[in-house]
């Protein structure tokens, strides 16, 4: 028999991990533009380099942010189809 409120916890603590992860890719975005302001044309091969960088860190970001988001519905999808199969075999009376 599966713990429901153990999975239903763990599925939404990726969920949130989720929202963390998305959240510091938008995050990274602002201080991009706080970097242009400071550097101005001078540091134009610097904000390239960190462009390009954080251009690569978001995009890890966001797969980590979608990675999470699917963990956390396949776990909620796994708690429903058990708590239903022990459900149904209740109803027919089987015992573990």
């Amino acid at each position: 028999m599966t713990k429901s409120p153990a999975l239903q916890e763990f599925s939404s603590t990726h969920r949130a991990g989720s929202v963390l992860v998305g959240d510091q890719a938008r995050t990274d975005e602002a201080a991009l533009v706080d970097l242009a302001i400071t550097f101005g044309i001078i540091g134009a091969e610097f904000l390239a380099a960190v462009v390009e960088f954080l251009r690569v860190h978001r995009s890890n970001l966001e797969t980590t942010a979608a990675r999470q988001q699917q963990v956390a519905s396949a776990t909620r999808r796994a708690d429903e189809t058990y708590l239903a199969c022990d459900c149904a075999a209740a109803d027919r009376g089987f015992t573990l």
